[in-house]
């Protein structure tokens, strides 16, 4: 979230009206039975949970139906334009509560991560507080996982910490069923020393009318993955430049917001002949580049020349057809040797 969002929300809840109703709310069912009157009729059941929720977070004191409007109206305004503060957003009060105004707030929420990071920051908030509502805050948090407005940011977190997802089987998201079936598939499916190189990969797109937002993301393999050979071919790390995709198996997922894609790397075939030249025959020419470490490696041809390993080493090269090139201290600046 922007750095910036809790002094500007800090500074806006000490300009507005806090004072909580009178009204008493013990249950969730309770507040349901509050707002009713203010739930358009043609209100559908999928955006019900989301306009009850963006009402109790901004409830006044006052539950006439003239004032509660305009100050709900004023409220959700503020908050929009903290986040799309270059979007011109058309409000009309007398629409506020009204379903049209509800989808559209339904597709902000869908499409701003940072504003579902608001809400469920403003959430936590007054959990933490202990407020007269505390208990039922914390109820209404629970509710909210299985909402668009913060579940579907919740999925990859339980995906990750392996936690049994209910969300999979709430009603409400009965569509994104499958897809996020799909999605707990591909992380179990993973293999447990894999698991530690999943990674989301996220790209950059526009969108609402020009801003950047992570739209796109993508369930990938770490790049560079170490090759692990035995002791008898050992070849050190994989070259990044060796890691080729394998396939691309793209996938609708509620993962927050958009599509997600599941990337397959498949590590060089290292049967190929120059992946390990020395187990496919015997070098012509061996060219000892040692720049910098010239004189840890002058130690060590000193030390393997002591005695008969020199003839050793001369009859063995001799007879093999080897060349080995050793640089001077001086290489870099004398043209090589």
């Amino acid at each position: 979230m922007n750095n910036l969002l809790p002094r500007i929300w800090t500074r806006i809840a000490n300009e507005c009206d806090w004072d909580i109703t009178e009204v008493s709310f013990r249950t969730y069912d309770d507040i349901s039975i509050h707002f009713e009157p203010y739930m358009p009729v043609d209100l559908s059941d999928e955006y019900a949970m989301a306009n009850t929720m963006v009402m109790f977070l901004f409830i006044g004191k006052g539950t006439n139906r003239t004032y509660f409007i305009q100050w709900i109206e004023r409220r959700i305004e503020v908050i929009l334009k903290m986040e799309f503060p270059k979007e011109q957003i058309a409000w009309d009060p007398d629409q506020a509560l009204k379903c049209e105004c509800v989808e559209d707030s339904a597709r902000y929420l869908e499409r701003s991560h940072l504003f579902r990071l608001s809400l469920w920051e403003i959430m936590q908030k007054l959990v933490n507080e202990e407020t007269l509502f505390g208990a039922l805050i914390a109820q209404i948090l629970e509710r909210l996982k299985f909402s668009r407005m913060t579940g579907l940011y919740l999925i990859f977190e339980y995906i990750m910490l392996e936690i049994p997802n209910p969300i999979i089987y709430d009603p409400y998201l009965k569509t994104d069923r499958a897809a996020l079936s799909t999605a707990v598939k591909h992380w179990n499916d993973a293999a447990e020393h894999n698991r530690p190189y999943l990674r989301i990969l996220k790209k950059n797109t526009l969108c609402l009318g020009g801003r950047p937002l992570l739209r796109l993301m993508y369930i990938g393999w770490k790049f560079g993955v170490k090759f692990q050979p035995s002791l008898s071919n050992w070849a050190g790390p994989t070259p990044a430049d060796q890691v080729t995709l394998d396939k691309l198996v793209e996938k609708y997922s509620p993962l927050p917001p958009g599509v997600t894609s599941v990337l397959v790397v498949q590590l060089p075939n290292t049967e190929e002949g120059h992946f390990f030249p020395a187990e496919r025959g015997k070098p012509s020419l061996i060219q000892s580049d040692n720049f910098t470490t010239f004189k840890a490696a002058d130690k060590e041809v000193q030390q393997l020349f002591k005695g008969r390993n020199l003839n050793k080493v001369k009859e063995k090269f001799s007879s093999e057809g080897i060349e080995w090139k050793f640089i001077t201290e001086k290489a870099p600046w004398t043209g090589g040797y």
